[in-house]
């Protein structure tokens, strides 16, 4: 009997060493498809915590009013280079940083110098022109017209604002005053505009050099005062947008926050995705090879 007993556990033993073991080559390319696993999520999740912890730490502040008035606030207008250029040889930029008024009373007074000298060169080039020009008298004379009564209509403006320039009370205007001032400011700009078309088409029927020249200067500063007009126009129309900017500036900051929705976002959810798109894939070759 016990004879038989060791036969049989001889037999079992010897089944058990015969039950094939897997192949080398598998038992490798399970290692190397699970090692490759947690290498890549390893090294996904690290650099997703370090792109995060860089951008939670990279920020940028500006205050609106500051960005702004670096520039007059120009942008605002229709001629910003000419804005520009004309404040900028007005305005001490430090003198804005704590009060905006100058560029208010800044643009105004480029205006009323610009149709005054429009105004003068009309005159001089009265005196230039034949009076056979028939034609370029009337056009001048209208010219002046109109440019006199621009003047008048700004100076109406400038006085609903304050008796000085360096004194304006822009902030403290009824909408009635503000309603007048715009309609002066038009009106005004609408002056320009004529004479600056007037003169343009009696430029082409002058056939003498010398009056075309004059011609040609009268009608570069008036237009140069056309332009200042509507600087001062936009500007104007635009007062409470730049006071509030100065009296409630808003800073801004591109800071990252959990649940952006910008770039950044979508950058990590792209990554998320693609791994675990890669990780599934690897699952499915590690199922195929059991």
């Amino acid at each position: 009997m016990e004879s038989s007993n060791e036969n049989l556990k001889a037999t079992l033993l010897n089944f058990e060493d015969q039950t094939p073991l897997p192949p080398p080559k598998t038992r490798n390319k399970k290692t190397i498809i699970f090692t490759s696993i947690i290498l890549f999520t390893l090294i996904a999740t690290a650099g997703i915590l370090f792109f995060v912890q860089n951008r939670s730490t990279k920020s940028k502040y500006s205050d609106l009013y500051f960005e702004g008035s670096r520039k007059f606030y120009c942008h605002l207008t229709i001629y910003p280079d000419s804005c520009f250029s004309s404040m900028s040889l007005l305005i001490n930029r430090s003198s804005i940083a704590s009060n905006p008024l100058p560029i208010f009373s800044a643009s105004l007074q480029i205006a009323l110098t610009e149709l005054k000298n429009s105004n003068n060169s009309i005159s001089n080039a009265m005196i230039s022109i034949s009076n056979e020009l028939s034609a370029g008298v009337s056009t001048f004379h209208k010219c002046a017209t109109l440019l006199s009564h621009s003047l008048s209509l700004l100076n109406q403006s400038l006085a609903t604002l304050s008796v000085d320039l360096e004194a304006m009370e822009i902030e403290t205007l009824t909408y009635s005053e503000t309603d007048n001032i715009k309609a002066w400011n038009m009106a005004a700009m609408a002056g320009a505009e004529d004479c600056f078309y007037a003169l343009q088409d009696f430029e082409s029927t002058v056939e003498i050099d010398r009056e075309k020249i004059v011609v040609n200067e009268v009608k570069s500063k008036v237009d140069k005062a056309r332009m200042c007009l509507a600087n001062w126009m936009g500007l104007f129309l635009m007062k409470d947008y730049i006071l509030d900017e100065f009296y409630n500036p808003i800073i801004v900051s591109d800071n990252y926050y959990p649940g952006y929705s910008g770039f950044d976002y979508g950058f990590i959810l792209f990554l998320y995705c693609g791994l675990y798109l890669f990780l599934i894939v690897l699952y499915v070759m590690v199922l195929r090879g059991d």
